[in-house]
């Protein structure tokens, strides 16, 4: 009995422990996730002996971002266990105080653990400033040849935030040269955006590069080349851009030969036009496009018109890209032509076509956009406004009738085309006296905006009243101090300053969105399938990386949020974007989410990620990857990934997500 009764108190004792843990852990979670809470109720967990209570509390700042915090964090760079140094070296990253550099100096000799190594590299290219990528060169000539993995992953940070150093390309490249380095070298060397390579004998490594068997290296090394400007680079990008087995590798091979146009280039190009790859149509399209606006030349128009004119064969966006090039000639008959087919064309058609008016300022199609603008369809209208704009140069004694046609707009109170109008209506034509008989009208939009649905419009609108000093109004910003959003009433206290001189505090208030978001029930899935009209895409969730947002993700299926919703934004070799309910990408669910960020989670091909208007402003739109991408780390909510890469390859916009079902763990 006696013995019965200990083992029972013992294992309440330890249950007891675990519990506390297990609540404490769930509290700072909250703490992270509630960001009007004072920081210090975080700080208080760094004062735990327990490594999980510790690291939790260090992953909460690195989310919080609260910059003061980097004090309370570099102390934990010499703790003895190595995941709190590892969340501590992530936090400082995060947090963006280059006065932590010196710290994260003073332990690279003396980190052993190679993860805590990766980050504290990593961190000095979040934070550093060029003196201190200086230093890491020379910290590695003494130190880090072995470990060239490490300096490139620094050095992309640096070039990431536009820090770059010309030693850094000796290094990397001649680490190539001796075989000592992995993608992420080639991926350093091109965020560095080097624009010319004289020297013959980095010419001669990426030539070779250009043949290597790993796709990313291939691709990176084809953005690259194009900073290389003779005959045999030329040729070899054309050889991939026709023959590569990546058709990603392609598409940056066709950009990078922007960077040299020349006839043979272009002739090129043009048998590209058609290619059966879209990705690689579009970019051939777009690289054409950029010649002709760039050299004012003449080309052959036969396969762009047979673009154009077969429906059955190829996409809105490859029509609609024919089309802009078409709209450079000023040739009555190819005008004509452009016409007759915006009549027939659908919604994402006309809306490129468009946005070909605006962008070659044809005036004479000017009657397409007045007729566009009674569409009912949000992107024929965001188009028709933004063309409307680019246009106003060209007829400046008629921007009182823009405003008359455009303002009533706002009545259509879709996000989309009310942030459009704000964003053109910043433009230097529209002066303060031109402007002053409408505020009225717009301060009626601005007061019936309710964010988070209409966060970014009203974000613009905010700006054009302090661009124009308009105190008028002061009112409805000064109601903003007290909405439940903290991202509205930040800006209505900055806008407020700059229009008045005085300073307004922001009404705190307990925000508690993420509580109608059952994180447990996480736990029952291991992610989803997402049928589209292109095939099935099976993501796996990442639990740790963003407890909330999976939550969320799991809430909108459950409740067929995104059934029938389109991929309204597909940039090659980059993403494919989803999740919109108005399909232009300005809806959402009618919430914000925090941002979540997780050391351990990187943007590679098939990362699917939360769509954002910044920090803190995500909701239901979410984005797959096609290729890595670093520079998205630490950013933007990673919650998933997914293998399925040759359906994600092929879906382009306009393609429709039919459901997405749960996948129960077991």
């Amino acid at each position: 009995m006696k013995t019965t009764k200990y083992f029972f108190i013992i294992y309440s004792f330890f249950f007891f422990i675990g519990l506390c843990r297990a609540q404490s852990l769930d509290e700072i979670r909250r703490l992270q996730d509630n960001r009007q809470s004072p920081i210090q109720n975080i700080l208080h967990y760094l004062q735990s002996t327990n490594p999980k209570i510790i690291s939790q509390a260090l992953l909460a700042i690195a989310n919080r971002q609260d910059t003061g915090a980097a004090r309370f964090v570099i102390p934990f760079f010499s703790h003895a266990n190595s995941e709190v140094r590892s969340m501590a070296y992530f936090a400082i990253g995060q947090l963006n105080d280059s006065t932590a550099s010196p710290n994260l100096f003073e332990r690279m000799p003396l980190e052993k653990n190679p993860k805590c190594r990766d980050l504290l590299f990593q961190a000095l290219g979040k934070i550093g400033t060029k003196n201190d990528l200086r230093n890491v060169l020379l910290q590695a000539e003494k130190h880090e040849k072995s470990n060239i993995q490490l300096l490139s992953k620094a050095v992309a940070r640096f070039a990431i935030r536009n820090i770059v150093d010309s030693s850094a390309v000796e290094i990397l490249f001649n680490a190539i040269e001796a075989g000592k380095y992995d993608e992420l070298a080639v991926y350093a060397l091109m965020r560095m955006n080097v624009h010319s390579i004289e020297n013959k004998k980095y010419e001669k490594i990426l030539l070779r590069l250009l043949h290597h068997n790993n796709a990313d290296i291939r691709m990176w090394a084809a953005s690259l080349a194009g900073a290389v400007q003779n005959d045999a680079m030329l040729q070899q990008l054309l050889n991939s851009a026709k023959r590569d087995s990546d058709w990603r590798v392609r598409v940056n091979a066709l950009r990078s030969l922007q960077k040299q146009y020349s006839e043979k280039s272009i002739l090129s190009v043009t048998t590209l036009l058609t290619d059966s790859n879209e990705h690689v149509s579009l970019t051939a399209i777009q690289t054409l496009n950029n010649y002709v606006i760039r050299n004012h030349s003449s080309y052959d128009t036969s396969a762009l018109r047979k673009i154009l004119r077969d429906a059955k064969k190829y996409s809105s966006r490859q029509r609609g890209g024919a089309a802009k090039i078409l709209l450079n000639s000023r040739n009555d008959e190819l005008l004509r032509e452009i016409e007759i087919v915006f009549a027939a064309a659908d919604e994402h058609l006309q809306a490129e076509i468009l946005d070909g008016i605006g962008k070659a300022q044809n005036i004479s199609l000017l009657p397409l956009i007045f007729s566009s603008l009674e569409s009912q369809e949000s992107i024929i209208l965001i188009n028709a406004v933004t063309a409307y704009g680019n246009l106003l140069p060209l007829m400046t004694e008629k921007i009182d009738s823009f405003l008359v046609r455009i303002l009533p707009l706002y009545q259509r109170k879709d996000a989309g085309i009310s942030y459009t109008i704000g964003v053109v209506l910043q433009d230097s034509l529209f002066t303060r006296t031109l402007l002053r008989p409408y505020l009225a009208q717009i301060h009626t939009a601005f007061a019936a905006m309710k964010s988070p649905d209409d966060l970014e419009p009203m974000i613009e609108l905010m700006h054009l009243f302090v661009s124009h000093n308009d105190t008028a109004a002061v009112p409805l910003l000064e109601n903003l101090l007290s909405t439940d959003d903290y991202v509205i009433q930040k800006e209505a206290s900055l806008a407020l300053i700059q229009l008045t001189g005085k300073t307004f505090s922001m009404m705190k208030r307990e925000d508690t969105y993420s509580n109608s978001f059952i994180v447990e029930d996480n736990q029952q899935y291991s992610g989803a399938v997402i049928k589209t009209t292109k095939g099935n895409i099976r993501i796996r969730f990442v639990q740790e990386a963003a407890p909330y947002s999976i939550a969320a993700f799991i809430k909108l299926c459950k409740n067929k949020f995104y059934d029938g919703t389109l991929f309204h934004r597909v940039v090659s070799n980059f993403v494919i974007q989803g999740g919109d309910p108005f399909g232009n990408g300005s809806g959402g669910p009618g919430y914000s989410l925090r941002t979540e960020v997780f050391p351990e989670v990187l943007y590679k091909r098939g990362a699917v990620g939360l769509a954002s208007a910044g920090k803190d402003t995500e909701g239901s739109q979410f984005f797959i990857t096609h290729c890595p991408t670093p520079h998205l780390d630490g950013r933007y909510t990673l919650f998933a990934y997914t293998d399925d890469f040759s359906v994600v390859d092929k879906i382009m916009i306009g393609d429709k997500i039919l459901e997405i079902l749960l996948l129960p763990k077991n």
